[in-house]
C-alpha cells in the first residue's frame, strides 16, 4: 500500500470555532502577563539569592541542610532547582516561573468562585488581571520572588480540586497532596489546610447518596485527605532517608524552634503592619467592595450557594491572615500569602458583574488596572522608586536599547545597605579570573555573587546569619568550628569580606590571600599562588 505524503487538511473554520469562545479569557491572560512582565528584569534580593543557589545546588547533588543549610521548607529551593533545570541558572528564570504563578492564580481563583449558571466568557481572564495588580503593584523585587505567594497559591489549588473534582473522594486526595506541597513552602501552611476540612465536609455531606451514610462519607473524605497530605511528608522523608540526611532534618527542626522563640524578631510589628496594609489601602478597598456586592446581590436572590461560597473565601483569607500572624513576622513579604484570597474574594465581583455585562465587566477590571498602575506606592526596599516609575523608566529606557544592562541593574539598591550593582562588579571580576574547579565564599548574606559567577563555597553555611545574628545562638561553637574547617581546610580560590570587618579581613590575609578588587562595601581577595 502506497504511503501517502500529503499533509492532512486542517477544518480552519472548526478550529477556529474551538477558539473563539476563549478569546476573551486569552486577552485577559496576556494583559495579565504584560502588566507583570517588567518584573522578569528583577534583579535577586538576599532571599531569592539563597533559594536559588540551594535549588542549583541540590541539581548537583548537594542536599539542602546536609550540603546547604537554611530554615525554610524544601519546595522553594526545589522551585528553584526547576527554574534552573527549564531555563538556565539564570536570575530571571524564577522570577518567569513567579509571573506564571501570580497569572494562573487569578485562573484558579476565577475557577473556585460559586455560580448560579455557566462562567461568562472572558472571567478568567479578568481575575488574573486582577491577580497581578495587587501583586506587582505593592511588591517590590526584594518582596516578591518569595515562598509565601507559592503556599497561597497551592492552598488554592487545594480547594479548586476539593470543589470541582467530580469524585469527592478523588478531590480530597487531590487537594491533600496540594496542602501538602502548600506545607512544603511555608509550615504555616498547615493552618490552611485545616481550613480546607470545612469546603470538604460541605461537600461530602451535600453528596453523600443516603442521608444515613452522611457520617461515614465525611470520615471517608478526610481520611482520603489526610493520606494526600502525608503522601507528601512521607515522599520528603522517605527521600533524606534514601541519602542518609535524615539527621540533618532533626538539627533543622530544633533550629526552627530555637529561632521561633528567640528574640530574632522585626521590630515594631505592628507600625510595620500598619505601614504596608495602609499603602496597599486602594486594592483592599476595591476587593472588599467588590466581594461585598456580591455576597449582597446573592443573598437578595435567595442564592445560597454563592452567598456561602463568598463567605468561605472571606474564612479562607483570614486564614491565610492567621498564618502571617503566628510566625510573629510581619516583614511585607510575608503578605504574599493573602494574595491568591484576596484575588478570590475580588473574583465574586467580577463574576457578578460579567453576569450582568460583559462589557461593564472589562471595562471595571480594566479601569482598576489602570488605577493600580497610575497609583503604585514607593517600593518598601527603595523608596525612591516604584513599580510604575520602575516599568515607564529603566525598564522602558533598557526595552527600547537606550540604557544597557549594567544600567538597569542600578536601580536594585535597599535598605540594610544592600547593593545589587556592587555585587555585579566583585562577581564580574570573579568570572575574568576563575578556573574550572575553583570555590568562593563570600561572607554574610550576601549571595547574589554565587549566582552571577556558578560557584560554591565549601561550607554548607553558604549564609553565616545562623553564624553571626546575635539573637541566635543555637548550636553556635559546634557550627562555626565546622564553617571554619570546612573553610579553611579546602581554602577556596576567592573570598569576598567587607572592608568595615578590618579583623576578618586581617584573618582572610593571614590565611595566604591578598587583595585584588573592591565595589561598594565589598572586598574580593584571591588565594596566593
Amino acid at each position: 500500500m502506497a504511503l501517502s505524503l500529503t499533509a492532512p487538511k486542517i477544518e480552519w473554520r472548526a478550529l477556529w470555532a474551538k477558539v473563539r469562545p476563549q478569546l476573551p479569557d486569552l486577552l485577559g491572560l496576556a494583559v495579565a502577563f504584560l502588566y507583570g512582565s517588567p518584573t522578569i528584569s528583577y534583579a535577586f534580593g538576599r532571599d531569592q539569592a539563597i533559594f536559588h543557589y540551594i535549588g542549583r545546588e541540590w541539581l548537583e547533588g548537594r542536599i539542602p541542610y546536609r550540603d546547604s543549610f537554611d530554615l525554610k521548607p524544601p519546595a522553594i529551593y526545589l522551585l528553584h532547582a526547576l527554574s534552573v533545570l527549564l531555563f538556565g541558572p539564570h536570575v530571571w528564570a524564577i522570577r518567569l516561573i513567579e509571573l506564571l504563578g501570580v497569572v494562573s492564580a487569578g485562573v484558579l481563583a476565577g475557577l473556585a468562585v460559586r455560580r448560579e449558571g455557566p462562567r461568562a466568557r472572558g472571567e478568567l481572564g479578568l481575575c488574573a488581571m486582577v491577580s497581578v495588580t495587587w501583586y506587582y503593584s505593592t511588591l517590590d523585587f526584594w518582596d516578591s520572588g518569595q515562598a509565601e505567594i507559592w503556599q497561597g497559591w497551592f492552598l488554592l489549588a487545594a480547594y479548586v480540586s476539593l470543589l470541582r473534582i467530580k469524585s469527592v473522594l478523588r478531590g480530597a486526595y487531590v487537594g491533600g497532596l496540594l496542602a501538602g506541597v502548600a506545607t512544603m513552602f511555608k509550615f504555616t501552611a498547615g493552618l490552611g489546610a485545616l481550613l480546607l476540612v470545612l469546603p470538604l465536609v460541605s461537600r461530602a455531606y451535600a453528596l453523600a447518596q443516603e442521608p444515613r451514610k452522611r457520617a461515614l462519607e465525611i470520615a471517608r473524605a478526610l481520611l482520603v485527605y489526610g493520606a494526600g497530605g502525608l503522601t507528601i511528608i512521607a515522599l520528603f522523608l522517605g527521600y533524606y532517608a534514601y541519602e542518609g540526611a535524615l539527621p540533618y532534618l532533626v538539627e533543622l527542626a530544633a533550629y526552627i524552634r530555637y529561632y521561633t522563640k528567640s528574640s530574632w524578631n522585626p521590630p515594631n510589628p505592628g507600625e510595620m503592619t500598619r505601614d504596608y496594609w495602609t499603602r496597599s489601602g486602594m486594592w483592599l478597598i476595591a476587593f472588599f467592595f467588590a466581594w461585598l456586592i456580591a455576597a449582597y446581590e446573592a443573598y437578595r436572590r435567595r442564592s445560597y450557594r454563592v452567598l456561602a461560597g463568598a463567605a468561605m473565601a472571606m474564612v479562607l483569607l483570614m486564614g491565610t491572615v492567621v498564618q502571617v500572624a503566628v510566625q510573629k513576622k510581619f516583614f511585607n513579604y510575608h503578605w504574599g500569602v493573602v494574595a491568591p484570597f484576596l484575588t478570590l474574594i475580588a473574583s465574586y465581583g467580577v463574576a457578578e458583574c460579567a453576569r450582568r455585562s460583559a462589557v461593564s465587566a472589562w471595562l471595571a477590571t480594566s479601569g482598576f488596572v489602570l488605577a493600580s498602575f497610575a497609583m503604585t506606592p514607593g517600593w518598601p526596599t527603595n523608596w525612591g522608586n516604584s513599580y510604575r516609575l520602575y516599568t515607564l523608566g529603566p525598564f522602558w529606557e533598557y526595552v527600547h536599547d537606550r540604557i544597557d544592562y549594567e544600567q538597569l541593574m542600578t536601580v536594585f539598591i535597599g535598605n540594610q545597605n544592600y547593593n545589587w550593582p556592587a555585587q555585579r562588579a566583585i562577581a564580574k571580576a570573579i568570572n575574568e579570573r576563575k578556573q574550572p574547579g575553583d570555590l568562593l565564599h563570600v561572607r554574610g548574606f550576601e549571595l547574589g555573587i554565587y549566582a552571577m559567577t556558578s560557584l560554591h563555597t565549601p561550607s554548607r553555611f553558604v549564609s553565616e546569619m545562623p553564624l553571626d545574628e546575635p539573637a541566635l545562638e543555637f548550636n553556635r561553637p559546634a557550627w562555626r568550628k565546622e564553617h571554619d574547617d570546612a573553610l579553611w581546610g579546602a581554602r577556596p580560590r576567592f573570598f569576598v569580606g567587607f572592608f568595615d570587618r578590618v579583623e576578618d579581613d586581617a584573618n582572610i590575609l593571614a590565611h595566604g590571600y591578598h587583595e585584588i578588587a573592591r565595589a561598594g562595601l565589598f572586598v574580593l581577595f584571591e588565594r596566593n599562588e
